[in-house]
């Protein structure tokens, strides 16, 4: 989610209101509005073999940015 100009993660729970805030990156594009943002459509494979989750951003300083879910 986007709240201002900063990339906020939650990690959703099951129940009506079940969820809280795992992270917030504040500036996630040097101070610019974000203007638009992605999840990959599955996870991704690390080379340790872990997956994760990626989200892709775009914002307003022209650059596209990719972020693991925490």
């Amino acid at each position: 989610m986007v709240i201002g100009k900063a990339l906020v993660f939650y990690e959703v729970g099951l129940m009506a209101g079940g969820g809280r805030r795992v992270e917030r990156v504040e500036g996630a594009h040097g101070g610019e509005a974000v203007t638009w943002m992605e999840w990959a459509p599955a996870p991704q494979r690390l080379e340790d073999g872990t997956e994760v989750d990626v989200l892709a951003t775009a914002g307003a300083d022209r650059k596209v940015k990719l972020w693991r879910a925490p």
